[in-house]
């Protein structure tokens, strides 16, 4: 974690152990199908049963740099196909996986609401490993999720999108009334590109483009993501970056995410401003995991959030 924290240090966006980009709306600114398969009534199709995500031994293709046995497996179980001796993609051995949580990602999300809140916040249950490399020797590493979990958060199988914007919502205007505005409301066109963006930037690996703030991978302005009208002048956006501390409960507790991303950007002031804008009336936000990060060498799972605003 140390080895983490003197990396993100480097930058100059440092919250909570997580980063940060906001973009402010000036208000001053003013411009002017899936064909369908005809069968004969005698015809009897069998409806194909849905893929299951889970399998112990299903691998899958990824990027070439990322296929190690590990990575590129779909099992939802805690120890996320991690063995002792397994050489990974990072060019990290693994001398030891140390479980203290053994519940499977799936069966955590079955749990009650509360009980995944509290079981979130208890810093005895993340799993954890010990890795080694000829430049660090041995370290301590958070339990970094495989393909397959990835996949299953990012496609709301283990996570509820809509709880997490309720929950983060609730944070939001709680934190308006107290200072007298009124509170935003939930925008879905809003939801579209906060999406895209968080998938963005995922895919990417940082919230910031070549060292650039709020574009699109194309370089492009944040804004061209949301079909709204005007988006250019009416939506503004929060960013943020944080990572997988190896307990399961983490990243299927909706209440305990929302938690997390409002206290990073409540942390800041431009981000805070933007939350409190006055002016603003819908909100959105979306979070998406990723395996890799430009600034670490890859020994965590990052999660990548992306909070829109609009008048």
């Amino acid at each position: 974690m140390k080895s983490l924290a003197k990396i993100i240090l480097a930058s100059s966006l440092l919250l909570t152990m997580g980063l940060t980009n906001q973009h402010e709306v000036d208000a001053a600114k003013k411009t002017t199908v899936v064909k369908k398969k005809v069968v004969k009534k005698s015809t009897v199709v069998k409806k194909k049963a849905p893929k299951k995500i889970i399998s112990n031994r299903n691998i899958v293709r990824v990027g070439s740099k990322f296929k190690d046995g590990r990575f590129n497996t779909m099992n939802l179980d805690a120890s996320q196909s991690y063995r002792s001796g397994l050489k990974l993609w990072t060019g990290d051995t693994v001398e030891r996986v140390i479980i203290r949580n053994n519940v499977s990602f799936d069966r955590a999300a079955r749990e009650s609401d509360n009980a995944k809140y509290r079981k979130a916040q208890n810093a005895s249950l993340r799993n954890q490993l010990i890795v080694s490399s000829a430049s660090t020797g041995s370290v301590y590493a958070p339990m970094k999720l495989n393909y397959g979990t990835q996949e299953a958060f990012n496609k709301n199988v283990i996570f509820n999108n809509n709880k997490f914007n309720q929950d983060l919502l609730k944070l939001v205007n709680t934190e308006r009334r107290a200072k007298g505005l009124r509170p935003l409301s939930y925008s879905s066109a809003l939801q579209r590109g906060a999406d895209t963006r968080s998938t963005e930037l995922a895919q990417y690996g940082h919230i910031s483009v070549d060292g650039i703030p709020h574009v699109r991978l194309n370089k492009a302005r944040f804004s061209t993501a949301f079909d709204v009208p005007r988006a250019i002048y009416t939506v503004g956006e929060n960013s943020a970056m944080n990572f997988f501390r190896g307990n399961p409960y983490e990243i299927v507790s909706e209440k305990y995410m929302a938690e997390k991303f409002f206290a990073q950007w409540k942390a800041s002031s431009g981000h805070y401003k933007n939350m409190m804008r006055s002016d603003y009336k819908k909100m959105a936000v979306s979070i998406k995991i990723s395996q890799f990060n430009r600034i670490e060498k890859g020994r965590y799972s990052y999660i990548f959030g992306t909070q829109a605003f609009s008048r």
